[in-house]
């Protein structure tokens, strides 16, 4: 008999649905606010196509009726000068929401930059300032793992998980929403081999999300694995997972690079940002 192939786990579907009530609030809070919602996204111009991901978020905010605006800082910033931009958006009246675009270049403290975004327009859940018991949102690509494995009905109670990270808080806010969920989440490192070597070879669900193009081999992961790739744009279509056709063949669901998260991690956005605007106007009705 031949084996099921793997179910592909792609985000648009759900994506388009997450946008739909995204754009109702977003409508919503224009007519009270005046204005359409705003999301600044700043980036570090270093020459790396993904540092320069913008074109789909704008496009989304658009169709979505909200503002998405872009603020490219030069090469050679530093995270004193990031940090600064940062603050400026703070007190710019005209924006709800701030999101630094990941990855930044390594000379830049990401966690100190994270933290100067008013706790208030921090609808990517970047700082760490924030209380752990309830934060006012998660990281919008750990919310669309979650929110991507449910549409495809992936039950993931009881299941073992294995994040392979990158950036240490967009890992254990996804640790978090997995325990919520009542799965077993474990963190591992790349510069942790013997770690990620064990786990990847019994996780039911393995979630990478490196930022580094094909910087773990699926070839290491046990048959009938969830697996999600979370990889940011390498160009090619090369996500933060090597995965030959008869890798994916042996998973029993696979998310790829392209499709499958980042739409999902855009529509949530859209949604953070116009509920991020309206909890403004509602505290300013309330005094």
């Amino acid at each position: 008999m031949e084996r099921d192939l793997p179910l592909i786990l792609e985000g648009r579907s759900p994506a388009a649905r997450i946008t739909e009530d995204a754009a109702r609030l977003v409508a919503a809070v224009t007519q009270r606010l005046g204005r359409a919602p705003a999301l600044a996204a700043v980036a570090v111009d270093d020459g790396r196509p993904e540092t320069l991901y913008f074109d789909v978020k704008q496009r989304a905010f658009e169709a979505a009726g909200a503002v998405f605006r872009p603020v490219v800082l030069p090469a050679g910033t530093d995270t004193r000068a990031l940090s600064s931009a940062v603050r400026e958006l703070n007190e710019d009246d005209t924006v709800d929401g701030i999101y630094v675009q990941y990855p930044l270049p390594e000379v830049i403290d990401a966690q100190m930059a994270y933290d100067e975004i008013d706790l208030l327009k921090d609808v990517d859940g970047a700082s760490s300032l924030q209380s752990p018991e309830q934060p006012e949102y998660f990281p919008a690509t750990a919310e669309a793992v979650i929110q991507l494995l449910a549409f495809h009905d992936v039950d993931v109670a009881d299941s073992s998980v294995c994040i392979v990270r990158g950036d240490p808080l967009f890992a254990a806010s996804l640790a978090t929403l997995f325990r919520e969920a009542g799965a077993r989440p474990d963190i591992a490192a790349l510069d942790d081999a013997d770690a990620v070597s064990a786990q990847l070879a019994t996780a039911d669900i393995i979630v990478v999300a490196t930022g580094i193009v094909h910087g773990v081999n699926a070839a290491r992961f046990r048959d009938g694995a969830v697996v999600v790739d979370v990889g940011y744009y390498h160009g090619g279509g090369r996500g933060d997972i090597a995965a030959t056709p008869s890798d994916i063949e042996r998973m029993a669901a696979y998310a790829p690079p392209r499709g499958a998260i980042g739409p999902l991690t855009v529509a949530l956005l859209i949604g953070h940002t116009a509920g991020a605007a309206r909890r403004t106007l509602d505290r300013q009705a309330a005094h």
